[in-house]
């Protein structure tokens, strides 16, 4: 029998660009059918998903659709991807990113419930989980590059400079937990009902979250093999 792995770092990337690539195209898709004007300053990811449209009430039907579809495939991946960190030998951290995908899989599943669904439990799991998804989404990249950059450029090499990856390696891992304190704190000062004008300006949810999206899609494209 072969001991070859059944997927290697070069799948797992695949799977994961995969994953960001529908997350891109159901954001896109959500906002071409959504029946009034996305308002990107105003609304989170999330309003796309509802059974009705904001500000106007209309009925939502083809744009939560996909939005539920496409969060219940990145879930779908996500497993995927625990299922093969547990049982496929050789990856590194694997342990810490089988946690992280564990909260975006979780975060996904609960996503996928429209925020304004009727029964308020669902509700509370749409909550729940669209911070757990982006929370996840944001620590898997930031993990993933943060091993990658400990394994590359720790310690210094003695001789010749720094190439163009490390400061670019650098950059993400900086930025990457940037823009997950952001998100949190951000979270955290709505949920307590802060009212200073200037932290809610700073710490704008609507701003905040799709920024970790944005940062997220970009490092993950960035991801290579070592990452994996």
């Amino acid at each position: 029998m072969s001991d070859k792995p059944w997927i290697t770092s070069k799948g797992m990337r695949w799977v994961f660009w995969t994953l960001v690539l529908i997350l891109i195209l159901t954001v896109v898709l959500c906002i071409a059918f959504y029946p009034e004007p996305y308002q990107f300053f105003k609304q989170t990811i999330s309003s796309l998903g509802q059974v009705k449209s904001w500000p106007s009430g209309l009925e939502n039907k083809i744009s939560a659709w996909i939005f539920t579809i496409g969060f219940g495939v990145i879930a779908a991946g996500a497993l995927f991807m625990m299922v093969a960190y547990t049982n496929v030998k050789g990856f590194y951290g694997a342990g810490l990113k089988v946690l992280m995908l564990f909260i975006f899989f979780f975060g996904a599943v609960g996503t996928a419930f429209p925020a304004d669904h009727p029964d308020s439990t669902y509700r509370i799991y749409h909550i729940i989980g669209a911070a757990l998804f982006v929370t996840g989404f944001g620590l898997f990249n930031f993990i993933a590059q943060l091993l990658r950059f400990i394994r590359k450029h720790v310690p210094k090499p003695t001789e010749g400079k720094r190439k163009f990856d490390f400061y670019l390696d650098l950059t993400f891992v900086i930025l990457t937990f940037i823009a997950v304190v952001w998100y949190l704190l951000s979270g955290l000062f709505g949920f307590l009902g802060f009212t200073n004008s200037l932290v809610l300006t700073i710490f704008n949810l609507f701003i905040s979250q799709k920024i970790l999206l944005f940062v997220g899609c970009i490092a993950g494209f960035l991801l290579d093999l070592d990452d994996m």
